[in-house]
């Protein structure tokens, strides 16, 4: 899953979703594929706002699900965005927010960024499905589940 990220990200995507319920073993790729591609990498729920996921600094904004796209716009070229739980806000029909998407997503695609919706479903509107590329997370492979319990085993004698 991280090398389909990296090549999505090197082709110039603004959008893409990833569906699944390990919110935390997602976010930990995600900032393994920043590292690697030396990207920003910021995080963005309704309850904290947006903030830098490296340094934990917020950007002093609230968690206001259409003013963040003017806080993506302002970020720095190389930054990748997650959107957490914004699936929410897509379900019901919202012209506003669907066209600021779309306008943020152009955007993205002209400063190398992304926007990365998290959740454990996600349903694109027809205003967005062309724009974003919907990728389901997979479970973890045999060698990550070896890895983890090793390290368990060693941490536990």
């Amino acid at each position: 899953m991280k090398s389909r990220i990296i090549n999505y990200l090197k082709a110039g995507y603004p959008g893409l979703a990833l569906q699944s319920h390990e919110e935390h073993r997602c976010q930990a790729m995600l900032r393994s594929v920043a590292a690697d591609l030396e990207y920003n990498l910021h995080s963005w729920s309704i309850t904290t706002g947006r903030t830098d996921v490296n340094t934990g600094a917020g950007f002093g904004e609230d968690g206001n699900p259409i003013e963040v796209f003017d806080g993506i716009i302002a970020a720095p070229e190389k930054t990748l965005v997650v959107l957490n739980d914004y699936h929410h806000f897509l379900d019901q029909p919202n012209p506003i927010i669907y066209r600021k998407f779309k306008e943020v997503l152009w955007h993205a695609k002209a400063s190398q960024k992304c926007i990365i919706l998290l959740g454990p479903t996600i349903k694109l509107p027809p205003d967005l499905e062309k724009l974003i590329v919907l990728l389901d997370f997979e479970l973890p492979s045999k060698d990550e589940l070896t890895s983890v319990i090793s390290n368990l085993c060693k941490s536990n004698d």
